[in-house]
This record gives C-alpha cells, sequence and structure tokens, in this order.
C-alpha cells in the first residue's frame, strides 16, 4: 500500500512540475495593446510549449515609472517613444535593444445618446459637454494635446482652450476613458481608433477627425538589460515584428510600424570626446511622415 501510495505521489508531483511553465516572460504594454498582446500570448505559447508570458497593463509613463523605481520585467511596450527613451537614459536598457512594432491614430468617442447629435470634432467645444482626457505625459494625453493645437488651427475661436475647459476629469490610462464614457460618467473623449473594440463599439458613438489632422501614435518596445530570459524576450519580439505577429496587431487595427530599425539612435561608445554621460537620442524620424490618411491606419 505504501509503493502504491509512494508511486501515486511521484506521478502527481511529475504532472504538476510538466504543467508549470519552464519559462515565464514578463512584459510592461500600455494599456491600449491589452487585447492584442492577450492573443499574441496565445499564439506565442502555442508555437513554445513550457512557456509562459505575464503582462503588466498600464500607462507607459506609470510602467517606466514602475522600471526606474526597480521593478523587474523582460520587454517594456510603450505607446509613445519618450517613455522608452527614459528608461534607456536611466541605464536600465541599450538603445540598440529598442524597435518600432505599430502605429495607431485617434478617434472621439461620445456616449450612446450622443451619436446622432455630436458628429464631427468642432462640436467638442460645445459649452456644458463633460470631456475627460488622460493625466499629462500618458502618451494619449500627450497625443490628444498635439491633436488639439491642430484642430486649433483649423477651427480657430480658442478651440482647444475650450474644449480643455470641458474637461471634468484626468485619467491614469485610455481605457479608463473609454470606460468613462461607455458608463455615460462622461460625454466624450479622445482615444486611439484600437480602443474602440467589438465588445464595446455598439455602446458609444464614434466621431472620425478631419482628414489629415490625427497624429500617428507610434508605438515602440525595448528588450530590458536585467531581463531574467534575454533569449525569450527577443524571440518574443522577432515573433511580435513576423507576420504572424503583425498579422494579430493588425486583427486589432494596429497599423505596421512606420519606420524600420532601432527606435533609438544607438548608444555612442565611449570615446575621449565621448563620455559615459552621454544619453540616446530619438532616432530621426521619417522626414516625410505621413498624415494619418496616407498612412491608411485603421
Amino acid at each position: 500500500m505504501r509503493l502504491i501510495l509512494l508511486i501515486s505521489a511521484v506521478i502527481l508531483l511529475s504532472f504538476s512540475a510538466a504543467a508549470q511553465p519552464s519559462r515565464v516572460l514578463v512584459v510592461f504594454a500600455a494599456a491600449s495593446l491589452t487585447d492584442a498582446f492577450e492573443d499574441l500570448r496565445e499564439a506565442f505559447i502555442a508555437r513554445n510549449p513550457g512557456v509562459d508570458i505575464l503582462y503588466e497593463f498600464g500607462s507607459s509613463s506609470a510602467l517606466a515609472a514602475q522600471l526606474m523605481e526597480g521593478a523587474e520585467a523582460d520587454i517594456f511596450a510603450s505607446a509613445n517613444l519618450p517613455q522608452v527613451h527614459n528608461v534607456v537614459e536611466a541605464g536600465l536598457a541599450s538603445s540598440d535593444a529598442s524597435r518600432w512594432f505599430a502605429t495607431n491614430t485617434l478617434v472621439i468617442i461620445v456616449r450612446q445618446e450622443l451619436a446622432s447629435s455630436l458628429t464631427n470634432a468642432r462640436m467638442l467645444a460645445r459649452p456644458g459637454l463633460a470631456v475627460v482626457i488622460a493625466n499629462a505625459d500618458v502618451p494619449i494625453r500627450v497625443y490628444t494635446d498635439e491633436l488639439l493645437q491642430t484642430l486649433d488651427a483649423l477651427y480657430g475661436a480658442d478651440y482647444a482652450d475650450t474644449v480643455l475647459a470641458n474637461v471634468v476629469s484626468e485619467e491614469e490610462n485610455v481605457r479608463r476613458l473609454v470606460t468613462k464614457v461607455v458608463l455615460g460618467e462622461a460625454d466624450a473623449s479622445i482615444v486611439y481608433r484600437t480602443d474602440v473594440t467589438p465588445d464595446i463599439a455598439d455602446e458609444l458613438g464614434v466621431v472620425e477627425l478631419p482628414a489629415g489632422t490625427s497624429p500617428i501614435a507610434q508605438y515602440p518596445l525595448v528588450v530590458l538589460a536585467n531581463s531574467p530570459q534575454p533569449e525569450l524576450a527577443r524571440a518574443f519580439v522577432d515573433f511580435m515584428l513576423g507576420d504572424e505577429g503583425q498579422g494579430i496587431l493588425a486583427t486589432w487595427g494596429f497599423c505596421p510600424p512606420i519606420n524600420s530599425g532601432p527606435a533609438l539612435a544607438p548608444t555612442p561608445e565611449a570615446t575621449p570626446e565621448t563620455t559615459s554621460e552621454a544619453t540616446p537620442e530619438p532616432a530621426p524620424e521619417a522626414t516625410a511622415q505621413p498624415s494619418a490618411d496616407e498612412h491608411d491606419c485603421g
């Protein structure tokens, strides 16, 4: 009887060990990537038995702050370049390990009851409209401010200031903006096109921006220098940049990156004229960056 119990225990322990992933990848990713990255996880794991991916989703600025405060991860995927630059500048990653991987554009969302009456971007300045935007430094807020300045030049009459006067709250990430509008706690917001996911598309209205006014949100990532799984991290990046990974991102509305190669210019090697204090600079943008319409994103 003891022998049977011992054999059973060994079998159970072996099964339990086999059920546990042997390698776990930790990815910090912008909140707007949530749905697409969950699908990327499933596809990558299916092709890499014994591997799992754990995500921490949030605003890119908050995630970068966590990393700089000592949080451990393998990959940081941001919704804009400055946050990756901050992480590299803090010595947590090499600029050579940065890559562009997707692009996005913006839309205005309105609560469903206003969908028939709020039909263009000019009406975002309507008196009494309850608008929500993100906190300062969150990438969607940076893009929103850029958009408002572009629309201000188009509409005039202090358009941007009037819209900002309608702001009733500032939220920690873009998914909170969507939730506020869906729940009717706000009338309108500016979000990424990809945030209008199939599960909520019928619960709000979408207002397209005037042609050529949406900034193109470019998404960079970086493999962190202290990655416990550097080879696995690079394999996941290669998968994301490959045909299958890009196909998954496209399913959720993302477009391919405009630029290939490192998102940040390579860190110069130390020379008598270049000290270790030198910090990487953003890689040059395309000299003639296309508009959202020319880029055909979304």
